[in-house]
């Protein structure tokens, strides 16, 4: 019997935190279709121009263009809409260690669930490989109707979100999470982002397809609040974190995308919160798709609120890790499509595919301990250089197998060519022999042995050049010696 079969346990929804300054980042790896002349244009008024010459190492900071590892920009699409309704269902159902949990509500809800008024801003980062990573960002909406918190979310909202990224627990958020706008159906993440970045709807094997498989591969979260703050003095202080613990299991759930997170006993708290950065008031940290910042204020967060809407000190180094996992998976695509014969002409694309892909993978580019840092946990926790070692130890398996093949057939046309020779070499002994069936025996015996011995003697070149090159030699020397008219004796 199933979890999902059992009768589920209801458990009230307890929400101890609220956030109305913040920003979720969905995150989506498209190839698309761009003219220079649109990304010129949009560079010239792109916000994140200064931030991303200031987050260069030296070694890519000579400008931006050409010489810059990717470049970034806001999306405008005029049909695209700049406030949606995220509609939440209640109650939700979910499994648990095995069981099913109802999660309730105490406060009304509208039978069609719970809606949030959020604000959209929508910015895309292109790298040299021809990937874009399209940033979707959710801020919080201008109110406007009666309640004066429908853009305000707390720690289940954002973890509903999370969903769309973190799956688990048995709940599909792809089909869960819905949004509407302008009046439209209730619509998928996958169709509001088409939405929002003007991608037409085609085939997922077409080059302009949103790669959507999972929906949305990773998220970012960015918090403004002072709410957490005496949990994260706690934390960093490494005092017990009872006098808090509601609030500490709130932010352990936001950050493992983990809808059961009342469950989290102070032990798992303690590992939970073991690996992100705890800095002052700050809170940063990564797990698996998420990155979660927490801070009092934020000057970068200010500055682009009203148009990318996260930090891009945090964007950008997600966008990174993003594009480098696509790089891997294509290098992992061309791996899976070599051929098992060794066929050469088959096999050469697949390698060449392989080492465009991971030629393409960013080293840390980064020129601040912060940006290195998200970049490192990223790879580390994600398992990415373990991947890329991994695809170019088959990369090289692949191009030794394609290697061999080639020295084979390289091999086969040099005893061929030897094989020639030794007819050739032979052909002068031929009038000695022809009256004489066993000479004619004896020297063709000898030549079949010869021409079979290419087929099981290794080095069988060598060889036969080598066989090949002293009838050669007998056979001038014996032309030398013989006289200018045959029959006739030689002159005293």
């Amino acid at each position: 019997m199933t979890a999902a079969s059992l009768q589920p346990t209801v458990r009230p929804e307890d929400a101890r935190l609220h956030f109305d300054k913040f920003g979720v980042a969905l995150h989506f790896v498209a190839i698309p279709m761009r003219s220079a002349e649109d990304t010129e244009a949009e560079q010239l008024r792109s916000p994140f121009a200064s931030f991303e010459e200031d987050l260069f190492s030296y070694a890519y900071a000579a400008g931006r263009g050409e010489s810059a590892p990717f470049v970034s920009q806001i999306v405008h699409t005029p049909s695209a809409p700049e406030t949606v309704w995220l509609i939440l269902p209640r109650p939700i159902e979910y499994e648990s260690e095995g069981r099913a949990i109802r999660l309730c509500s105490d406060s009304p809800i509208p039978q069609d669930g719970r809606r949030r008024q959020l604000a959209i801003r929508a910015s895309r980062t292109d790298f040299q490989s021809g990937v874009s990573v399209f940033h979707l960002v959710f801020v919080r909406a201008t109110a406007q109707g009666s309640d004066p918190d429908a853009g305000t979310l707390n720690e289940y909202d954002l973890i509903m979100l999370s969903k769309l990224w973190q799956g688990g627990e048995g709940w599909n958020a792809a089909e869960k999470v819905r949004f509407a706008w302008d009046g439209t159906p209730e619509a998928s993440v996958r169709e509001l982002a088409r939405a929002v970045f003007d991608l037409p709807l085609v085939p997922p094997d077409e080059p302009q397809a949103l790669r959507l498989h999972p929906p949305v591969p990773v998220g970012t979260i960015q918090l403004i609040t002072s709410e957490l703050s005496p949990v994260l003095a706690l934390l960093r202080d490494r005092k017990p974190i009872e006098p808090r613990l509601e609030e500490a299991k709130g932010l352990g759930g936001i950050l493992q995308g983990l809808l059961d997170f009342k469950e989290i006993d102070p032990q798992e708290l303690t590992d939970v919160f073991a690996m992100p950065k705890i800095d002052g008031s700050s809170f940063l940290g990564m797990h698996k798709g998420t990155l979660l910042c927490v801070m009092e204020s934020d000057r970068a967060h200010e500055t682009v609120a009203s148009t990318i809407g996260v930090s891009p000190y945090l964007l950008l180094p997600q966008a990174l890790l993003l594009h480098n996992e696509a790089m891997l998976k294509c290098a992992e695509t061309w791996s899976q499509m070599a051929p098992d014969n060794d066929n050469p002409s088959k096999l050469e694309p697949c390698i060449n595919g392989m080492l465009d892909s991971l030629s393409s993978y960013l080293p840390n580019v980064f020129h601040y301990p912060h940006e290195r840092w998200l970049f490192l946990k990223g790879e580390t926790s994600r398992g990415l250089r373990t991947r890329q070692k991994e695809l170019n130890e088959k990369r090289e398996n692949l191009y030794v197998r394609w290697q061999q093949k080639v020295a084979r057939r390289a091999s086969f046309a040099d005893d061929f060519r030897t094989s020639l020779l030794v007819w050739l070499a032979l052909l002068p002994i031929y009038p000695e022999v022809k009256d004489n069936f066993w000479l004619k025996v004896v020297a063709f015996g000898s030549l079949f042995l010869i021409a079979a011995g290419t087929l099981l003697l290794p080095r069988r070149s060598l060889i036969l050049k080598a066989i090949g090159g002293v009838i050669h030699r007998k056979s001038e020397a014996r032309k030398t010696a013989e006289p200018t008219v045959r029959g006739e004796a030689s002159p005293s």
